[in-house]
């Protein structure tokens, strides 16, 4: 075969296999389905349990969850199997699941379940999530199960009863407090007073003013300043300043510098500057002078702190007193022999007596000898001879023999008793 026939053939050949190839590109094959192709592993289905936790998301949820009510009965039955569970997110899912399913008529099984339980670190979150479900469906009966009996449990729950109560009838829970006064706790009523904040802090505002007598106003204060300050910082701070009662506005200032502190120290220290001169706030500026302490003492310990010139450059006052009270009392804990020195170079003033009474009866625990020499140095006569027979009956219980010693000297200011 010559070669024009060879060369003839292969031109020939070519051209056939372009034309199948120019085919198969204006008609492609069936894709390939890469759901048949992937790895086994990718072709097992997902388990149930990392599917979302949804209701009727997956295959084995409890038929419960899609009845319309429960029994009682059926309460008692469905929580028994609950807190038999042993993974802690099924549980709680479980649990949150039937919280939702909780009626009036339905508490009391759901109750006797809990209230048996003996697992504290488990049951203790149980029973306030079930107290606070129970007050805000019916907070009399949550109360009076609470009081009808003494298990275990019972006050954990009816405390928690008592903030669900105040979220969704604060009239009917503050009428049945009126009532029974004298079994509601201080416990109790604040945590009233938090649920009302937390749906009407208008309310509960209201109702603060008419606790003005209370021991631990302070508490009552933080709970409805806690839901003011979801509003924000001014909205709470005007709050505050609105507040009738003298004690209340001291503590929600405080409160107001906590938190400022906790968020932002230098704003926290710019803002208590302003309110130098509101007799209210002396707490709330020595928080922040302590707060600038222990930043002070805590990135350069050596050196003189920072809030001690803060403290300095505020104007003369109960605010100023205060707060070189409360840093000297800390930086007598870090560093006696620093805070000491400090001491010894202030002016005699009312703010350096308050600071010595303060120091004294700091260092006392640790060096007794020391407390009652500087609390002989206090300039007033009265918080003179307070301090040193307070620091001077320390020494004689941990060194009777040095501090007689002292005693017979004529150390003890005249006239006090001995």
């Amino acid at each position: 075969m010559n070669r024009f026939v060879l060369l003839g053939l292969w031109l020939a050949s070519v051209g056939v296999a372009y034309w199948f190839g120019l085919q198969r590109s204006l008609h492609p094959a069936t894709p390939v389905n890469l759901a048949e192709t992937k790895p086994e592993i990718l072709s097992r289905p997902i388990p149930v349990g990392a599917q979302p936790l949804a209701v009727g998301s997956g295959p084995d949820l409890p038929s419960w969850v899609a009845e319309e009510e429960i029994s009682n009965a059926q309460a008692r039955e469905i929580l028994a199997e609950i807190v038999s569970e042993t993974d802690p997110i099924e549980h709680d899912w479980l649990f949150s699941h039937f919280l939702r399913k909780l009626t009036p008529e339905n508490c009391s099984g759901a109750w006797d379940v809990i209230k048996d339980h003996a697992d504290t670190q488990r049951n203790t979150r149980r029973v306030s999530l079930f107290g606070l479900r129970w007050g805000q469906l019916d907070g009399r009966a949550a109360v009076a199960a609470m009081t009808g009996g003494n298990e275990r449990w019972a006050h954990s729950m009816g405390v928690a009863a008592w903030e669900g109560w105040g979220q969704t009838d604060g009239q009917g829970a503050a009428a049945w407090m009126e009532d029974q006064a004298g079994a509601v706790s201080t416990q109790m009523k604040v945590a009233f007073l938090r649920g009302l904040a937390q749906t009407s802090p208008e309310q509960a505002s209201t109702y603060l003013e008419t606790l003005n007598d209370t021991p631990n106003p302070r508490l009552f204060v933080n709970a409805v300043a806690s839901a003011c300050l979801k509003e924000g910082f001014e909205h709470a701070e005007n709050w505050v300043n609105g507040l009738s009662n003298a004690n209340f506005r001291k503590s929600g200032l405080s409160h107001l510098a906590q938190d400022y502190i906790t968020r932002d120290l230098d704003g926290a220290s710019r803002w208590a500057v302003e309110y130098v001169q509101n007799p209210d706030a002396a707490e709330a500026i020595s928080l922040v002078a302590e707060a600038l302490l222990r930043q002070s003492l805590a990135t350069d310990p050596l050196n003189l702190p920072g809030a001690m010139s803060w403290v300095a450059d505020l104007p003369e006052g109960e605010a100023k007193n205060l707060a070189y009270s409360k840093c000297l009392h800390e930086w007598g804990q870090k560093a006696p022999n620093d805070a000491a020195e400090y001491l010894s170079q202030l002016k005699p003033s009312l703010a350096k007596d308050e600071t010595l009474r303060s120091f004294a009866l700091e260092i006392v625990l640790v060096d007794p000898e020391s407390a009652v020499h500087w609390a002989a140095t206090i300039d007033n006569a009265d918080d003179r001879k307070k301090t040193v027979v307070a620091a001077a009956r320390h020494w004689l219980e941990v060194d009777a023999r040095a501090a007689n010693r002292w005693l017979d000297e004529g150390g003890l200011p005249e006239e006090t008793p001995r």
